[in-house]
Protein backbone atom coordinates (compact mmCIF):
# COMPACT_ATOMS: atom_id res chain seq x y z
CA UNK A 1 0.00 0.00 0.00
CA UNK A 2 1.91 2.94 -1.04
CA UNK A 3 2.20 5.85 1.93
CA UNK A 4 -0.72 8.74 2.12
CA UNK A 5 -0.07 12.12 0.67
CA UNK A 6 0.73 14.24 4.16
CA UNK A 7 -1.83 16.86 4.59
CA UNK A 8 -0.92 20.54 5.93
CA UNK A 9 -3.78 23.20 6.94
CA UNK A 10 -3.33 26.30 9.16
CA UNK A 11 -7.23 25.77 10.33
CA UNK A 12 -9.34 22.63 10.46
CA UNK A 13 -12.61 21.44 12.23
CA UNK A 14 -13.87 18.28 14.00
CA UNK A 15 -17.19 17.30 14.66
CA UNK A 16 -18.13 14.11 16.23
CA UNK A 17 -21.06 12.49 14.39
CA UNK A 18 -23.66 10.30 16.53
CA UNK A 19 -21.85 6.88 16.17
CA UNK A 20 -18.45 7.72 17.31
CA UNK A 21 -17.08 8.84 13.93
CA UNK A 22 -15.13 11.54 13.27
CA UNK A 23 -15.08 14.29 10.23
CA UNK A 24 -12.28 16.99 9.85
CA UNK A 25 -13.03 19.16 7.23
CA UNK A 26 -9.30 20.95 5.84
CA UNK A 27 -7.88 23.18 3.39
CA UNK A 28 -6.03 21.61 0.80
CA UNK A 29 -4.68 23.14 -2.25
CA UNK A 30 -6.82 25.95 -1.70
CA UNK A 31 -9.84 22.98 -1.78
CA UNK A 32 -11.80 21.90 0.88
CA UNK A 33 -11.73 18.25 2.15
CA UNK A 34 -14.06 16.29 4.59
CA UNK A 35 -12.00 13.48 6.03
CA UNK A 36 -13.70 10.84 7.76
CA UNK A 37 -11.68 8.69 10.45
CA UNK A 38 -13.63 5.95 12.25
CA UNK A 39 -13.02 7.13 15.86
CA UNK A 40 -10.64 10.05 17.95
CA UNK A 41 -8.27 7.34 18.04
CA UNK A 42 -7.43 6.36 14.26
CA UNK A 43 -7.12 10.78 14.12
CA UNK A 44 -4.61 10.15 16.77
CA UNK A 45 -3.22 8.23 14.76
CA UNK A 46 -2.62 10.05 11.98
CA UNK A 47 -1.55 13.47 13.72
CA UNK A 48 0.64 11.20 15.80
CA UNK A 49 2.20 10.10 12.49
CA UNK A 50 1.79 13.49 11.32
CA UNK A 51 0.04 12.38 8.31
CA UNK A 52 -2.40 15.43 8.76
CA UNK A 53 -0.64 18.31 10.20
CA UNK A 54 -3.25 21.15 12.16
CA UNK A 55 -2.03 24.74 13.16
CA UNK A 56 -5.25 25.67 14.78
CA UNK A 57 -8.66 23.40 15.97
CA UNK A 58 -12.06 25.01 15.65
CA UNK A 59 -14.86 22.72 17.07
CA UNK A 60 -18.89 22.96 16.98
CA UNK A 61 -20.90 22.73 20.99
CA UNK A 62 -24.16 21.04 20.56
CA UNK A 63 -27.35 22.68 20.10
CA UNK A 64 -28.48 21.12 23.07
CA UNK A 65 -26.06 22.53 25.38
CA UNK A 66 -27.14 26.21 24.65
CA UNK A 67 -28.99 28.94 25.06
CA UNK A 68 -29.98 31.30 22.10
CA UNK A 69 -32.08 34.87 23.18
CA UNK A 70 -32.82 37.57 21.60
CA UNK A 71 -32.18 40.98 22.88
CA UNK A 72 -32.44 43.74 21.64
CA UNK A 73 -29.48 46.85 23.00
CA UNK A 74 -28.48 50.55 22.41
CA UNK A 75 -25.46 49.82 20.94
CA UNK A 76 -24.18 51.33 17.49
CA UNK A 77 -22.07 48.15 16.41
CA UNK A 78 -22.02 44.58 17.30
CA UNK A 79 -18.96 44.81 19.02
CA UNK A 80 -20.29 47.52 21.32
CA UNK A 81 -22.96 45.42 22.13
CA UNK A 82 -21.16 42.21 22.79
CA UNK A 83 -20.02 44.35 25.69
CA UNK A 84 -23.08 44.98 27.23
CA UNK A 85 -24.45 41.57 27.22
CA UNK A 86 -22.70 40.64 30.18
CA UNK A 87 -24.76 42.94 32.24
CA UNK A 88 -28.28 41.44 30.96
CA UNK A 89 -27.38 37.96 31.93
CA UNK A 90 -29.22 38.12 34.89
CA UNK A 91 -32.50 38.66 33.15
CA UNK A 92 -31.78 36.31 30.40
CA UNK A 93 -30.92 33.21 32.46
CA UNK A 94 -31.55 32.13 35.86
CA UNK A 95 -27.69 31.34 36.06
CA UNK A 96 -25.00 33.10 37.76
CA UNK A 97 -22.89 35.02 35.19
CA UNK A 98 -19.67 33.47 36.50
CA UNK A 99 -20.62 30.06 35.38
CA UNK A 100 -22.03 31.14 31.64
CA UNK A 101 -19.56 31.72 28.40
CA UNK A 102 -21.57 33.37 25.67
CA UNK A 103 -21.22 35.09 22.28
CA UNK A 104 -23.48 37.29 20.14
CA UNK A 105 -24.52 37.33 16.36
CA UNK A 106 -26.64 40.46 14.62
CA UNK A 107 -30.19 39.47 14.07
CA UNK A 108 -31.28 43.08 12.83
CA UNK A 109 -30.40 46.48 12.81
CA UNK A 110 -32.64 49.41 13.47
CA UNK A 111 -31.32 53.45 13.85
CA UNK A 112 -29.45 53.51 17.14
CA UNK A 113 -30.85 49.86 18.67
CA UNK A 114 -29.47 45.96 17.42
CA UNK A 115 -31.27 43.38 18.01
CA UNK A 116 -29.02 40.40 18.83
CA UNK A 117 -28.93 36.64 19.49
CA UNK A 118 -27.55 35.84 22.09
CA UNK A 119 -25.70 32.19 22.11
CA UNK A 120 -25.45 30.91 26.23
CA UNK A 121 -23.80 27.74 27.38
CA UNK A 122 -22.60 27.02 31.49
CA UNK A 123 -18.70 26.94 31.35
CA UNK A 124 -18.71 23.34 33.03
CA UNK A 125 -20.50 22.04 29.73
CA UNK A 126 -18.18 23.55 27.40
CA UNK A 127 -15.11 22.45 29.23
CA UNK A 128 -16.73 18.93 29.77
CA UNK A 129 -17.17 18.97 26.04
CA UNK A 130 -13.43 19.74 25.12
CA UNK A 131 -12.32 17.18 27.29
CA UNK A 132 -12.85 14.82 24.90
CA UNK A 133 -10.81 16.49 22.17
CA UNK A 134 -7.93 17.12 24.68
CA UNK A 135 -7.39 13.46 25.10
CA UNK A 136 -6.33 13.00 21.52
CA UNK A 137 -4.44 15.97 21.75
CA UNK A 138 -6.47 18.47 20.77
CA UNK A 139 -6.35 22.33 22.35
CA UNK A 140 -9.02 23.80 19.84
CA UNK A 141 -8.73 27.85 19.37
CA UNK A 142 -12.45 28.38 18.45
CA UNK A 143 -15.53 26.88 19.75
CA UNK A 144 -18.52 27.65 17.87
CA UNK A 145 -22.64 26.36 18.71
CA UNK A 146 -23.31 23.81 15.99
CA UNK A 147 -26.09 25.80 14.82
CA UNK A 148 -24.09 28.75 13.77
CA UNK A 149 -21.85 26.24 11.67
CA UNK A 150 -25.04 24.82 10.10
CA UNK A 151 -26.34 28.06 9.35
CA UNK A 152 -22.82 29.49 8.03
CA UNK A 153 -22.56 26.29 5.55
CA UNK A 154 -26.15 26.37 3.82
CA UNK A 155 -25.26 30.51 3.47
CA UNK A 156 -22.17 30.02 1.67
CA UNK A 157 -23.87 27.50 -0.86
CA UNK A 158 -26.80 29.97 -1.36
CA UNK A 159 -25.21 33.57 -1.46
CA UNK A 160 -27.62 34.44 -4.36
CA UNK A 161 -30.86 32.53 -2.50
CA UNK A 162 -33.60 35.02 -1.89
CA UNK A 163 -34.32 36.28 1.66
CA UNK A 164 -35.36 34.69 3.96
CA UNK A 165 -34.93 31.07 4.17
CA UNK A 166 -35.07 28.02 6.07
CA UNK A 167 -32.58 25.56 5.78
CA UNK A 168 -33.33 21.70 7.76
CA UNK A 169 -29.98 19.32 7.49
CA UNK A 170 -31.22 15.41 8.67
CA UNK A 171 -30.66 12.69 9.02
CA UNK A 172 -32.45 8.97 9.79
CA UNK A 173 -33.43 10.25 13.74
CA UNK A 174 -32.56 13.39 14.08
CA UNK A 175 -31.83 17.24 12.43
CA UNK A 176 -31.17 21.13 12.65
CA UNK A 177 -32.86 23.59 11.85
CA UNK A 178 -32.41 26.72 11.39
CA UNK A 179 -33.79 30.18 9.51
CA UNK A 180 -31.75 33.34 8.23
CA UNK A 181 -32.69 36.99 7.24
CA UNK A 182 -30.75 39.49 5.31
CA UNK A 183 -27.63 36.96 5.70
CA UNK A 184 -28.37 37.31 9.50
CA UNK A 185 -29.03 33.91 11.81
CA UNK A 186 -32.61 34.42 13.41
CA UNK A 187 -33.49 30.40 15.26
CA UNK A 188 -32.08 27.39 15.38
CA UNK A 189 -33.60 24.01 16.65
CA UNK A 190 -32.27 20.70 17.01
CA UNK A 191 -34.61 18.05 17.04
CA UNK A 192 -34.63 14.75 17.98
CA UNK A 193 -37.02 10.95 17.43
CA UNK A 194 -37.52 7.47 17.97
CA UNK A 195 -38.17 7.13 14.35
CA UNK A 196 -37.97 8.46 11.00
CA UNK A 197 -41.85 9.59 10.32
CA UNK A 198 -41.86 10.58 14.32
CA UNK A 199 -39.08 13.61 13.04
CA UNK A 200 -40.36 14.59 9.38
CA UNK A 201 -43.64 14.89 11.34
CA UNK A 202 -41.60 17.79 13.79
CA UNK A 203 -39.65 18.90 11.25
CA UNK A 204 -43.01 19.88 9.39
CA UNK A 205 -44.11 21.68 12.01
CA UNK A 206 -40.83 23.15 13.44
CA UNK A 207 -40.44 24.99 9.85
CA UNK A 208 -43.68 25.92 9.70
CA UNK A 209 -43.59 28.05 12.74
CA UNK A 210 -40.01 29.47 11.48
CA UNK A 211 -41.70 30.71 8.91
CA UNK A 212 -44.46 32.18 10.53
CA UNK A 213 -41.90 33.42 13.24
CA UNK A 214 -40.22 35.23 10.17
CA UNK A 215 -43.09 36.84 8.00
CA UNK A 216 -45.70 37.40 10.82
CA UNK A 217 -48.65 35.54 8.77
CA UNK A 218 -49.72 32.48 7.49
CA UNK A 219 -48.83 33.04 3.82
CA UNK A 220 -44.99 31.53 3.18
CA UNK A 221 -42.61 33.63 2.40
CA UNK A 222 -39.73 31.56 2.86
CA UNK A 223 -37.39 29.85 0.70
CA UNK A 224 -36.99 26.38 2.14
CA UNK A 225 -33.64 24.06 1.88
CA UNK A 226 -33.28 20.69 2.62
CA UNK A 227 -30.07 18.35 2.81
CA UNK A 228 -30.30 15.06 4.18
CA UNK A 229 -30.58 11.30 3.77
CA UNK A 230 -32.38 10.30 0.43
CA UNK A 231 -35.20 8.40 1.96
CA UNK A 232 -36.38 11.23 4.66
CA UNK A 233 -35.18 14.12 3.08
CA UNK A 234 -37.66 13.34 -0.27
CA UNK A 235 -40.90 12.39 2.39
CA UNK A 236 -39.94 16.00 4.07
CA UNK A 237 -40.17 17.96 0.27
CA UNK A 238 -43.55 16.06 -0.52
CA UNK A 239 -44.73 16.92 3.02
CA UNK A 240 -43.99 20.45 2.51
CA UNK A 241 -44.66 20.72 -1.51
CA UNK A 242 -48.47 22.10 -0.43
CA UNK A 243 -47.16 24.76 1.79
CA UNK A 244 -43.85 26.01 0.00
CA UNK A 245 -41.27 25.05 -2.74
CA UNK A 246 -38.43 23.26 -1.23
CA UNK A 247 -35.24 22.62 -2.71
CA UNK A 248 -32.72 19.52 -2.00
CA UNK A 249 -29.30 20.08 -1.92
CA UNK A 250 -26.45 18.65 -2.79
CA UNK A 251 -24.52 16.15 0.52
CA UNK A 252 -21.63 17.54 1.51
CA UNK A 253 -18.88 15.25 0.19
CA UNK A 254 -17.27 12.87 3.07
CA UNK A 255 -14.20 10.88 2.09
CA UNK A 256 -12.44 7.69 4.35
CA UNK A 257 -9.94 8.54 5.33
CA UNK A 258 -8.06 4.76 5.42
CA UNK A 259 -9.64 3.98 1.95
CA UNK A 260 -10.50 7.07 -0.08
CA UNK A 261 -13.84 5.71 -0.89
CA UNK A 262 -17.13 8.06 0.07
CA UNK A 263 -17.82 6.67 3.68
CA UNK A 264 -22.04 6.96 3.32
CA UNK A 265 -22.24 10.75 3.40
CA UNK A 266 -25.99 10.44 3.60
CA UNK A 267 -25.51 9.65 7.85
CA UNK A 268 -22.95 12.05 7.79
CA UNK A 269 -24.56 14.64 6.57
CA UNK A 270 -24.99 16.91 9.51
CA UNK A 271 -21.09 16.40 10.63
CA UNK A 272 -20.28 17.00 7.12
CA UNK A 273 -22.30 20.11 7.23
CA UNK A 274 -20.99 21.17 10.32
CA UNK A 275 -17.54 20.91 9.61
CA UNK A 276 -17.67 22.69 6.81
CA UNK A 277 -19.55 25.70 8.28
CA UNK A 278 -16.68 25.91 11.10
CA UNK A 279 -14.14 25.72 8.64
CA UNK A 280 -15.72 28.58 6.78
CA UNK A 281 -15.60 30.61 10.07
CA UNK A 282 -12.02 29.95 10.57
CA UNK A 283 -11.03 31.01 7.91
CA UNK A 284 -12.68 34.05 6.84
CA UNK A 285 -12.60 34.83 10.26
CA UNK A 286 -17.04 35.25 10.36
CA UNK A 287 -18.71 35.77 13.63
CA UNK A 288 -16.08 36.96 15.44
CA UNK A 289 -18.31 37.57 18.69
CA UNK A 290 -19.66 33.92 18.61
CA UNK A 291 -16.70 32.15 19.80
CA UNK A 292 -17.74 30.20 23.06
CA UNK A 293 -14.16 29.01 23.96
CA UNK A 294 -13.87 30.02 28.08
CA UNK A 295 -11.79 31.97 29.19
CA UNK A 296 -8.68 30.73 30.72
CA UNK A 297 -8.41 28.64 27.67
CA UNK A 298 -8.27 32.20 25.80
CA UNK A 299 -6.21 33.49 28.34
CA UNK A 300 -3.49 30.34 27.54
CA UNK A 301 -3.95 30.69 23.58
CA UNK A 302 -2.75 34.58 24.45
CA UNK A 303 0.42 33.55 26.49
CA UNK A 304 1.40 31.00 23.88
CA UNK A 305 0.86 33.31 21.22
CA UNK A 306 3.00 36.16 23.05
CA UNK A 307 5.86 33.50 24.07
CA UNK A 308 5.89 32.77 20.14
CA UNK A 309 6.03 36.51 19.17
CA UNK A 310 8.95 37.61 22.00
CA UNK A 311 11.08 34.02 20.69
CA UNK A 312 10.52 35.44 17.25
CA UNK A 313 11.37 39.37 18.47
CA UNK A 314 14.82 37.62 19.85
CA UNK A 315 15.76 35.60 17.35
CA UNK A 316 15.39 38.34 15.27
CA UNK A 317 17.63 40.44 17.30
CA UNK A 318 20.31 38.38 17.71
CA UNK A 319 20.55 37.64 13.67
CA UNK A 320 20.76 41.63 13.88
CA UNK A 321 23.41 41.59 15.97
CA UNK A 322 25.10 38.60 14.34
CA UNK A 323 24.95 40.85 10.79
CA UNK A 324 25.86 43.78 12.33
CA UNK A 325 29.12 41.88 14.05
CA UNK A 326 29.58 40.33 10.15
CA UNK A 327 29.25 43.79 8.87
CA UNK A 328 32.14 44.97 11.17
CA UNK A 329 34.29 42.49 10.91
CA UNK A 330 34.05 42.42 7.17
CA UNK A 331 35.17 45.88 7.50
CA UNK A 332 38.09 45.49 9.84
CA UNK A 333 39.36 42.91 7.22
CA UNK A 334 39.26 45.63 4.40
CA UNK A 335 40.72 48.08 6.50
CA UNK A 336 43.87 45.03 7.07
CA UNK A 337 44.01 44.42 3.81
CA UNK A 338 44.35 48.20 2.77
CA UNK A 339 46.92 49.03 5.82
CA UNK A 340 49.17 45.52 4.39
CA UNK A 341 48.73 46.79 0.96
CA UNK A 342 49.72 50.32 2.20
CA UNK A 343 52.88 49.28 3.75
CA UNK A 344 53.85 46.91 1.21
CA UNK A 345 54.25 49.75 -1.42
CA UNK A 346 56.17 52.08 1.04
CA UNK A 347 59.06 49.21 2.14
CA UNK A 348 60.54 49.28 -1.46
CA UNK A 349 61.83 53.32 0.22
CA UNK A 350 64.07 51.76 2.35
CA UNK A 351 65.58 50.04 -0.52
CA UNK A 352 66.33 52.71 -3.08
CA UNK A 353 67.28 55.41 -0.51
CA UNK A 354 71.08 54.22 -1.37
CA UNK A 355 71.94 58.23 -1.55
CA UNK A 356 71.74 61.05 0.84
CA UNK A 357 69.45 62.85 -0.78
CA UNK A 358 66.89 59.87 -1.09
CA UNK A 359 67.57 59.34 2.44
CA UNK A 360 66.88 63.05 3.25
CA UNK A 361 63.89 62.18 1.18
CA UNK A 362 63.05 59.36 2.67
CA UNK A 363 63.15 61.26 6.14
CA UNK A 364 61.08 64.34 5.07
CA UNK A 365 58.45 61.62 3.64
CA UNK A 366 58.52 59.84 7.15
CA UNK A 367 58.67 63.42 8.72
CA UNK A 368 55.28 64.59 6.78
CA UNK A 369 53.43 61.51 7.78
CA UNK A 370 54.44 61.77 11.09
CA UNK A 371 53.38 65.66 11.12
CA UNK A 372 49.51 64.94 11.23
CA UNK A 373 49.61 62.59 14.01
CA UNK A 374 51.91 64.68 15.88
CA UNK A 375 49.53 67.34 15.42
CA UNK A 376 46.82 65.62 16.80
CA UNK A 377 47.94 64.52 19.87
CA UNK A 378 49.21 67.96 20.98
CA UNK A 379 46.33 69.71 20.35
CA UNK A 380 43.87 66.86 22.02
CA UNK A 381 46.59 67.69 24.83
CA UNK A 382 46.02 70.74 25.10
CA UNK A 383 42.29 70.57 25.13
CA UNK A 384 42.37 68.57 27.71
CA UNK A 385 44.16 70.34 29.83
CA UNK A 386 43.46 74.04 29.59
CA UNK A 387 39.45 73.66 28.45
CA UNK A 388 37.37 74.37 32.09
CA UNK A 389 35.56 71.50 33.90
CA UNK A 390 32.11 74.02 33.04
CA UNK A 391 32.65 74.12 29.22
CA UNK A 392 32.13 70.75 27.26
CA UNK A 393 32.93 70.24 23.98
CA UNK A 394 30.47 68.15 21.44
CA UNK A 395 32.11 68.53 18.13
CA UNK A 396 35.82 68.69 17.04
CA UNK A 397 37.23 69.54 13.24
CA UNK A 398 40.54 69.41 11.77
CA UNK A 399 41.77 70.65 8.91
CA UNK A 400 45.07 70.95 7.37
CA UNK A 401 46.32 73.21 5.17
CA UNK A 402 49.36 74.45 3.23
CA UNK A 403 51.56 75.08 6.38
CA UNK A 404 49.36 74.72 9.47
CA UNK A 405 46.04 73.58 10.24
CA UNK A 406 42.46 75.03 10.89
CA UNK A 407 40.66 73.79 13.92
CA UNK A 408 36.78 74.56 14.46
CA UNK A 409 34.89 73.19 17.70
CA UNK A 410 31.52 73.22 19.12
CA UNK A 411 30.76 73.59 22.76
CA UNK A 412 28.62 74.35 25.49
CA UNK A 413 28.92 76.16 28.48
CA UNK A 414 26.68 76.83 31.98
CA UNK A 415 26.90 80.65 31.62
CA UNK A 416 27.53 82.71 28.53
CA UNK A 417 30.78 84.05 30.19
CA UNK A 418 32.21 81.35 30.70
CA UNK A 419 31.33 80.87 26.82
CA UNK A 420 33.53 83.96 26.30
CA UNK A 421 36.02 83.06 29.05
CA UNK A 422 37.33 80.09 27.13
CA UNK A 423 39.31 81.46 24.72
CA UNK A 424 41.31 83.45 27.60
CA UNK A 425 41.96 79.80 29.09
CA UNK A 426 43.33 78.49 26.00
CA UNK A 427 45.64 81.13 25.96
CA UNK A 428 48.06 79.48 28.31
CA UNK A 429 48.36 76.48 25.28
CA UNK A 430 51.12 76.61 23.03
CA UNK A 431 49.30 75.53 20.13
CA UNK A 432 45.76 77.10 20.67
CA UNK A 433 46.41 80.11 22.15
CA UNK A 434 45.20 81.89 19.15
CA UNK A 435 41.28 80.47 19.75
CA UNK A 436 38.87 82.87 18.90
CA UNK A 437 35.15 83.11 19.76
CA UNK A 438 32.79 83.40 16.67
CA UNK A 439 29.27 82.85 18.10
CA UNK A 440 27.52 82.20 21.23
CA UNK A 441 24.51 81.72 21.94
CA UNK A 442 22.07 81.19 25.13
CA UNK A 443 19.10 77.91 24.80
CA UNK A 444 16.65 77.37 26.78
CA UNK A 445 16.42 73.73 28.54
CA UNK A 446 14.21 72.56 31.33
CA UNK A 447 15.47 73.59 34.63
CA UNK A 448 17.07 76.47 33.42
CA UNK A 449 19.32 76.82 29.97
CA UNK A 450 22.94 76.35 28.64
CA UNK A 451 25.09 78.26 26.03
CA UNK A 452 26.05 76.73 22.89
CA UNK A 453 28.98 78.60 21.03
CA UNK A 454 31.81 78.20 18.14
CA UNK A 455 35.16 78.65 18.07
CA UNK A 456 38.54 78.63 15.58
CA UNK A 457 41.84 79.03 15.92
CA UNK A 458 44.37 78.73 13.14
CA UNK A 459 47.61 77.15 13.59
CA UNK A 460 50.85 77.88 12.14
CA UNK A 461 53.48 75.18 11.41
CA UNK A 462 55.76 77.90 13.14
CA UNK A 463 53.85 77.62 16.96
CA UNK A 464 53.77 73.91 16.31
CA UNK A 465 57.67 73.48 16.36
CA UNK A 466 57.67 76.46 19.68
CA UNK A 467 59.28 74.27 22.07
Amino acid sequence: MSPRKRIKTQWASLTLNDDGRAVVCVNENSHRKCLCFDSLTHLKTALDDRELIVGKWIVPLPVQCCILKAVTLPALDLEEAAKMIEFELPDLVPIPADQLTYGCSLLNKQQNMLDVLVCLARTNDIEQHLERFAEVGIKPRLVYADSFAVWNSIARKQQQTANPWIAAILNDTNAIVVSSVNDNLQQANEINASTSSGLIDKLVQQIVNQDKSMTGSTDSASHILLVGSDGPVHELKDRLQDLFEPVILELPAVIHYGNGDNNDPANLCLAGTIAEGLLEIAAKKRLPHCNLLPTKYLASARRKTLLLNYSSSAITALLALLLLWLSLWASNRRIDQKTNMVQARIAPIADIADSVESKRRQVKAIGAQLYGRGLITNILAELFKYTPKNVSISRFQLTTVSGGANIEISAQADALSNAFGYAEAMRKAKVLNQMQILNAQQIPRPGGSVVEFKARCTITSERTNDP
